[in-house]
């Protein structure tokens, strides 16, 4: 019998109805490490009476081969009897469709292998064989020692032994760790049984326990270590028995299962009544599943199992092949593109050819491992090993080496760059991270509490604490400055309340499918969320009442419409579910992608933007062509890139080139304008910028904390006695940064309330203070007091308090601030502002793209218009008849050009903040070239193939920014200063002073404000790529369009805006290096094109919301990470990177060894260079994860 994929959340199969459960009690690290996994299988009789675990339980360490009669039995780790031929000495059997061989070697001995990976070995006692040993293809093993009454004794490797105890009906009830020499260690797990052979609690080392109730050996409820439970009913009480109804102890989750008498097709009920029919076939597949909405699913297999056909809800098909030996070798996927896969005679995959017809080649060692990676354009990236089967050194395409080392359980302990680089890391004898510590010398350490979990982690920033439930589920935090933050969980164990360190509270409510339906903010404002039969979102109601409600495709069950306050867009999408299209209204936009699911086209009214790719993945050429102001014009970029992907030139549409010089993975140490060299980059130990030399002569210095935190930054000209500039940072405990000395502009203050929201800034130019309501709203706070005398001492103090009756925002739509009133329209988009200097009125797009804006204030009366491309980003504006056009390097602003000239953005690499400009002649790109369907295409004619030629000369400036990347100054190419401002809290600049360059003989400007922004003269709002910023309150002037994905409140830019950005207008983030042994999820690539959202009890949205409220602890979702030979990070655990990305926290991880890459690099579906993942739904929807 062979297990069926489709089960209930808790594991019911559809079509037995058998309950499959399946708990880890402990793993000990090793190369082959020893994971103690207990599964229960309700029709596993096997084991009633001789179980060690008691009846219905089995793990991998106990699984057995039994003779009976004429035939062998195999009971899996699964909980499953597999028959077998009973072999002749020396004979074997393939059973392709669990991918194993049994090998009957003599009398005495049988092995089953699994492909070339893993071998185990059975010796026989009487009619048994029993498992003698494990060993991996590396020659790693575990063996297995039992005692004088056949009782398994002891499991041993190199490092460690686990010794298991049992009570006198044979039942294991205590398992010990011991070290290589046997000595012990401690208790891993403890278990108790009843006098029906039962096993009724299993507790881990640290005595957190689990417990079961049965009837007839089958389970009628289990707990979690906090005594939470699922509970379920049977229809029998032979192992044969049917459950047909789970629940949790709350009465959520429910599941009712009911099978028709006459054919093989169940009914699958949920608690809120939608009914699911899954017909299946005689080995338990399901090959056709009808949804509560009607939509079919429908599966095909081959004699082996195998899925060969997929036919989608939306009719889309997907085709699947197989060779002889069952190597999966050709996918067809559902929108026709086809990748193939080819094998050597051990069955080693030695050649992916992706849709384009590129083929990836892998080379292997006579020991299976993965000697060599060739990617498309023939660059080789080589691996070698150790005795273990761990990678020990890595030589990139370039050349560049990297060393790996390991303690004995085959845990990473040192990692060497190829600039000689190491980074350490430190276990306990538990194998649980204790210490990191950087190439700077850096150290991190880690501690934990009885319960195991993580109490205290004490780095360079400061001390934090945190305590757990038993689960896992995170209680306490409690921050340097010992502010703690609190977190509840219901019945179910889902968490419902959030109490921040004022005493503020978030509060979640669930529907009886576990889903969320109400989330309560601090203002006690409700989101509501409402979902139909088939489980998808079709209205949710924001904190303001505003309702959004979603239509769905009968046919695909694909979204097809949002209604956004009687304001539609219809959504269409090709055969892969890509968006393809939507429109509302009279504007349309239209998406292409090639046969990777990459975009390479995406156009509206006023622009198309066509996209090229090398066989790698690197986007070679772009075409911007834009359609404003009654002309069609084309923008041509070109780039090109190293063998690591490190793109390392660009040439403009202007013909202007960009280099950048770099070394080891792709540090840059340099840039070149048009090759002359503008900047040359030294770099620490952690390849932080520590020293940056101009052109000009000019030095910019930055020296960091042992937090890595900005401590100063100095501007001086070579030689010069006294520097240009010269900033020193301070921060308290909680690494808020509470004060900046500046040489040019004097001493500022910081003052924050409990939650690290900014409530003072103290200044030369006076005092500036600032409310929050509980939803984070800013509101006035009072009187304005007048600035201090610049000797006065830091007022920073402990106590941090908000103001006495603070008013709540509505809805969180400001409506007064700072002598202005605002109105909003029906989508909450801000429509006309009042102040004493006068009005402006905002018209918004049906994407709610900011269109016009008329200004009638008594200093300026404007009248503007703007433009946008598909992708959202502004291409163009019109003011009093004034037009700019603006150009784009994905998401950043890379020009602006007007009819006088032209300013040019050149930014640190992989950041917003700007490095450095240049000013030059108008980009007029050139008339894009008008084509019918009959005209024959000669790309050598083609003006867009052809590389721009250089126009205008460039002159240059520098940058220097603050800690968050704001500009502060700009020096010429003679070291002068000739660009100044200083700037309010919240951004809105005080003061701007240009001066005329003596080296280029003009005046220079900058638009640039924080990170992403581009402040507009004629309304004083900042363009920030997908919203617009209100400096003057602080907030942004629209909703997020990603909604609450980017905060509870929609409108809010950052607690403060002193640490924190938001380069994108869609979420804020504190521009911080993440802590040793953590990665920014951003760096990490998917291998897979698409994963389930569920996963277990868990799902990866519920992960990711668990990670952004602080109720999950990071590490217990550390992720398995690889790096490639162009330097390129890949993830192994894909729903775990997914959660990460969605919640744009600090990602702990773990290097992956070569095995386990090699084990899952049939994994290798990405369509897109692996920048994104589809995420699907329990619905049959899904969503991208970028």
């Amino acid at each position: 019998m062979k297990t069926p994929p489709e089960r209930t959340k808790r594991s019911i199969g559809f079509a037995f109805g058998d309950e499959w459960i399946a708990h880890d009690d402990f793993t000990i690290d090793g190369p082959l490490p020893i994971t103690w996994q207990r599964t229960y299988r309700s029709f596993f009789a096997a084991n009633d009476e001789r179980g060690e675990l008691g009846a219905r339980w089995i793990t991998p360490y106990t699984t057995r081969i039994d003779i009976v009669d004429s035939k062998l039995v195999y009971h899996d780790a699964e909980g499953r009897s597999l028959d077998y031929p009973l072999l002749a000495a020396g004979s074997a059997h393939d059973d392709l469709a669990e991918d194993l061989t049994l090998l009957r070697l003599d009398d005495r001995w049988l092995t089953l292998t699994r492909g070339h990976t893993l071998l185990e070995a059975y010796e026989r006692h009487g009619n048994v064989f029993r498992l003698a040993f494990i060993k991996d293809r590396a020659g790693n093993q575990v063996t297995l020692d039992y005692g004088e009454q056949g009782r398994l004794y002891r499991l041993i490797t190199p490092h460690a032994q686990v010794a298991f105890r049992h009570d006198a009906h044979g039942r294991i009830i205590e398992i010990a760790h011991h070290n290589a020499q046997g000595e012990r260690l401690g208790t891993l797990a403890t278990y108790e049984y009843d006098r029906d052979n039962d096993l009724i609690a299993a507790a881990d080392r640290y005595g957190n326990r689990r417990e079961y109730r049965y009837r007839d050996h089958l389970v009628t409820r289990y707990t979690d270590r906090t005594g939470r439970g699922v509970n379920l009913e049977w229809r029998g009480t032979s192992p044969t028995a049917k459950c047909v109804r789970e629940y949790a102890d709350d009465g959520s989750d429910e599941v009712r299962l009911a099978w028709h008498p006459d054919f093989r097709m169940v009914s699958v009920t949920d608690a809120l009544g939608n009914v699911t029919h899954h017909y299946y076939d005689v080995k338990g597949f399901s090959f056709r599943v009808i949804h509560p909405d009607g939509s079919e699913e429908w599966m095909y297999r081959d004699a082996n199992d195998n899925l060969v056909q997929f036919i989608h809800r939306d009719g889309t098909v997907e085709h699947l092949s197989y060779d002889a030996r069952g190597n999966f070798v050709r996918h067809q996927r559902a929108d026709g593109s086809v990748v193939e896969m080819a094998y050597d005679e051990k069955a080693q995959l030695v050649r992916v050819t992706d849709p384009l017809g590129h083929p990836w080649l892998r080379e292997y060692d006579d020991a299976g491992n993965v000697v060599a990676q060739i990617d498309p354009l023939g660059r080789k990236t080589e691996f070698a090993y150790d005795g273990k089967g761990l990678v020990t050194q890595i030589k990139d395409a370039k050349g560049g080496a990297k060393s790996l080392k390991y303690d004995e359980a085959g845990r990473l302990t040192s990692y060497t760059d190829c600039s000689g680089k190491t980074t350490q890391w430190t276990y306990d004898e538990q194998g649980r991270l204790v210490a990191t510590k950087d190439p700077a010398g850096g150290t991190t350490t880690f501690r934990y509490g009885v319960n195991g979990q993580l109490v205290e982690l004490v780095s360079p920033a400061g001390r934090e604490q945190l305590s757990y439930d038993a689960e896992g589920r995170l209680l306490t935090r409690t921050d340097p400055l010992s502010r703690v933050t609190r977190y509840g969980y219901d019945a179910a164990g889902r968490i419902n309340i959030r109490t921040d360190a004022l005493g503020q509270v978030l509060s979640y409510r669930y529907d009886r499918l576990g889903r969320l339906v109400a989330l309560t903010d601090p203002n006690h404002a409700t989101y509501a969320f409402q979902y139909d039969a088939a489980g998808r979102l079709i209205e949710e109601i924001d904190f303001d009442g505003k309702a959004t409600r979603y239509a769905y495709d009968e046919a695909s069950s694909r979204l097809e419409s949002v209604d956004e306050e009687g304001l539609v867009v219809r959504m269409s999408h090709d055969r892969g579910g890509r968006l393809s299209g939507r429109s509302v209204e009279d504007q349309e936009e239209r998406f292409a992608y090639d046969p990777l699911g990459r975009l390479i086209e995406a156009s509206n009214r006023h622009s198309r933007i066509h996209r090229f790719f090398d066989p790698v993945g690197n986007l070679v050429r772009e075409h911007h062509a834009y359609d404003v102001f009654g002309e069609r014009r084309s923008f041509v970029w070109h780039h090109d890139y190293d063998e690591l992907g490190n793109r390392i030139r660009t040439v403009r549409p202007d013909g202007h080139t960009i280099d950048w010089l770099t070394y080891g993975s792709g540090h840059v140490h340099g840039m070149m304008l048009d090759g002359k060299e503008l900047v040359q980059i030294e770099r620490d130990d952690l390849h932080r910028e520590t020293l940056r030399t101009l052109a000009s002569k000019v030095d910019q210095r930055t020296v960091y904390d042992p937090a890595g935190r900005l401590l100063q930054r100095t501007v001086q000209r070579a030689n010069a006695p006294a520097p240009l500039a010269e900033r020193r940072y301070r921060y308290d405990g909680a690494g808020q940064l509470t004060q900046i000395e500046d040489s040019r502009r004097g001493l500022t203050d910081y003052r924050y309330d409990p939650v690290g929201r900014l409530i003072e800034s103290i200044g030369p130019a006076g005092k500036e203070r600032f409310a929050f309501d509980p939803a984070s709203n800013i509101v006035d706070p009072g009187h304005p007091e007048t600035a201090r005398p610049a000797t006065r001492s830091s007022p920073v103090r402990p106590e941090s308090t908000l103001p006495a009756e603070v008013p709540k925002v509505l809805g969180n739509l400001l409506k007064r601030y700072a002598g202005q009133r605002f109105e909003y329209d029906a989508r909450g988009n801000l429509v006309h502002r009042m102040s004493p200097a006068g009005e402006q009125h905002y018209e918004w797009d049906a994407f709610n793209r900011l269109r016009a804006a008329r200004v009638e204030e008594a200093s300026r009366r404007s009248a503007s218009r703007y433009y946008y491309d598909a992708l959202g980003r502004r291409i163009a504006k019109e003011v009093d008849g004034e037009r700019t056009t603006f150009g784009w390097d994905d998401d950043r602003l890379a020009y602006e050009s007007e009819t006088q000239g032209s300013t040019h953005y050149v930014y640190e690499a992989d950041s917003f903040v700007p490095l450095a400009q240049y000013v030059s002649a108008p980009v007029a790109g050139i008339e894009t070239p008008a084509r019918t369907e009959a005209d024959r295409y000669t790309p050598e004619d083609d003006p867009l193939q052809r590389v721009p030629e250089r126009v205008g000369e460039a002159h240059a400036f520098y940058y220097h920014c603050d800690q968050i990347g704001t500009p502060l100054l700009m020096t010429d190419e003679l070291g002068d200063v000739v660009w100044e401002a200083s700037y309010k809290a919240w951004g809105e600049a005080r003061e701007v002073i240009a001066r005329a360059s003596k080296a280029a003989g003009i005046t220079p400007r900058n638009l640039l404000r924080f990170q992403g922004q581009q402040v507009d003269g004629e309304t004083g709002l900042h363009y920030n790529r997908h919203r617009y910023y209100d400096p003057a309150s602080g907030r942004f002037v629209s909703k997020d369009p990603i909604g609450l994905d980017g905060g509870i409140n929609v409108y809010q830019y950052a607690p403060n805006p002193v640490q924190w950005v938001d380069p994108l207008g869609l979420s804020k983030r504190c521009p911080c290096d993440c802590p040793a042994g953590t990665i920014d999820p951003s760096q990490v690539h998917f291998m897979q094109s698409s994963a389930k959202n569920v996963t277990g009890d868990y799902t990866v949205l519920g992960n990711a919301q668990g990670l952004r409220d602080g109720t999950l602890d990071p590490n217990i979702l550390k992720t398995k990470i690889w790096k490639d030979g162009t330097g390129k990070l890949w993830t192994l655990d894909h729903r775990r990177l997914a959660a990460f990305k969605l919640a744009r926290k600090c990602m702990p991880y773990q290097m992956a060894s070569q095995k386990e890459i090699d084990n899952q690099m049939w994994k290798m579906s990405t369509k897109n260079g692996g920048t994104s993942i589809r995420l699907k739904m329990e619905d049959g929807q899904s969503m991208t994860v970028e």
